[in-house]
């Protein structure tokens, strides 16, 4: 029976007890996913094909950061936040406008700006500004405060389109780089493309983040 089918086949309260209806303070939270997981993750990108991992972690009831850690290293490669500076240096080569997803008190924001550099802007400053080029002066864009040492663990997602369970298809994939706090919940996530294609220069400067990340040693 497929994934989806089999979720709604079950009772709104037999939901409830498997934690599959849990509010976001009741997820499921770790950074590695157990077996288990990784199974029930995978089911679920077979029948939603490039789905945002914030999509996923509110439909399953595990944590963002588990639900990217139970993925196939195709489509999924992570690595400590420690390397924070090494990953950061290549924001700036992805060209044109992404996508800032966050999320806070179980609200999304998206801003939509062209993807920055992470600059330390003051000497033994334990925080990095996310900011578009001319915000200071009054240009569009927008500015994040990132704090290297509160996060655990940075990923390169690369979730193909397919087909979905009606027979549309999902033609484009999904490509982010997410950061992760200590309580498995992203503090940003940069999507280079979100179900959609993407230009050939971007989608090449992410796989060189993700071939980046993926040459660093592995969380899990």
């Amino acid at each position: 029976m497929p994934f989806l089918q089999k979720l709604s086949g079950l009772s709104l309260l037999a939901l409830a007890g498997t934690g599959l209806l849990a509010q976001a303070e009741q997820y499921d939270l770790g950074r590695c996913a157990s077996a288990e997981q990784k199974q029930t993750v995978r089911e679920f990108f077979a029948e939603m094909p490039a789905s945002p991992p914030l999509v996923v972690q509110r439909m399953l009831g595990l944590s963002e950061e588990i639900v990217v850690s139970a993925l196939p290293s195709s489509m999924a490669v992570g690595t400590s936040a420690e390397h924070f500076e090494e990953v950061s240096a290549l924001f700036e080569t992805i060209p044109g406008q992404v996508q800032y997803v966050i999320e806070a008190a179980d609200t999304v924001t998206k801003v939509f700006a062209p993807i920055t550099a992470a600059y330390d802007t003051v000497e033994d400053d334990v925080w990095y500004d996310l900011i578009s080029e001319g915000v200071l002066e009054g240009g569009p864009g927008l500015m994040i405060h990132l704090r290297p040492e509160s996060l655990s663990s940075i990923y390169a997602i690369d979730l193909p389109g397919g087909e979905m369970p009606d027979g549309s298809v999902r033609e484009g994939g999904t490509r982010a780089i997410l950061f992760f706090g200590k309580d498995s919940r992203s503090a940003v996530g940069i999507y280079v493309t979100l179900v959609s294609d993407g230009t050939p220069e971007s989608v090449a400067a992410f796989d060189e983040i993700k071939a980046l990340i993926a040459s660093l040693p592995d969380l899990c």
